[in-house]
């Protein structure tokens, strides 16, 4: 066994004798420059540990980072069952050591000290993660309320001076910016774990990718037809309630739907508002 595999993060919590039993169970493969280990948005069938070369993990708009052995390559969606987030594609000769999902998930059963070192570095390395996106987003959002009050100074100031055509323009594209970034607009990922749906005036219902008080994404259906331009209409189902709404479709998408909501009534928004609310709880480590 190597120092390597022995330093590997996820496997801090197992001796070597269920490092040995895991890692005897997998099968070892050379993959060639140009494979691709996983896409984004397939669901995790098999368990990778890089061994020797590098893999990148990409998303639409490139790299994100480059893995290079020894390391685990994309578990945790493994453990999940969750659609993979990211691609990763082999970028040089490189030797991995695999093990097909349900094989994984009949070894830990089999071996609960295993799953349970198996579990325990997942959620420390998951844990740390969490909490160092939090600091970034803290970061974020201290910009964002700075940049808020910076503007808001800035339409101070151009009431009053003097009045032309150049001032309103101005004030009237901050005052835009100003209510863009107001938190409400942001867009929550419902998880699986808070159910968020929505129901066609057909009678199909699909589920929602993303919303917000303005903005709600959901999954295309090849059977149902959407214009860009054309006024939609249909029900939310929030874990138990149905909001009625309406918009106008933004954008079809390969594989989803955006629409721009219309205003809800108050006692909607408020029931939308804590749904997202509840959403957003599951991105906080308390």
């Amino acid at each position: 066994m190597t120092p390597e595999l022995r330093n590997t993060p996820l496997f801090a919590d197992l001796d070597d004798a269920q490092l040995e039993i895991l890692l005897g169970a997998t099968q070892r493969r050379k993959l060639p420059a140009g494979h691709v280990l996983f896409e984004k948005g397939s669901i995790a069938d098999c368990w990778f540990l890089l061994i020797e070369g590098a893999v990148s993990v990409r998303d639409d708009d490139g790299e994100r980072f480059l893995v290079r052995a020894v390391a685990t390559v994309g578990e945790l969606s493994v453990f999940t069952e969750e659609e993979r987030r990211l691609s990763a594609v082999v970028v040089e000769p490189s030797v991995v050591q695999f093990l097909p999902r349900d094989e994984l998930k009949a070894l830990l059963e089999k071996n609960g000290q295993i799953a349970f070192g198996l579990m325990r570095g997942l959620l420390r390395l998951t844990g740390r993660k969490i909490g160092r996106d939090q600091r970034r987003l803290r970061e974020m959002r201290e910009n964002i309320v700075s940049t808020q009050k910076a503007m808001k100074r800035m339409q101070d100031f151009l009431l009053e001076g003097e009045d032309n055509p150049l001032h309103a323009a101005l004030f009237e594209e901050l005052d835009a910016l100003v209510e863009q970034n107001k938190r409400w607009h942001y867009l929550v990922e419902p998880s699986r774990l808070v159910p968020t749906f929505v129901r066609l005036d057909g009678g199909a219902t699909l589920r929602v990718g993303a919303i917000s008080n303005e903005w709600l994404h959901f999954e295309k259906s090849d059977a149902i037809q959407f214009e860009v331009g054309k006024d939609w209409s249909g029900v939310l189902l929030l874990d138990g309630a149905e909001l009625p709404v309406s918009g106008t479709v933004e954008r079809v998408g390969a594989s989803d739907v955006v629409i721009f909501l219309d205003e809800l009534i108050p006692e909607y928004d408020q029931q939308l508002s804590n749904h997202l609310s509840r959403a957003h709880m599951l991105d906080v480590v308390l």
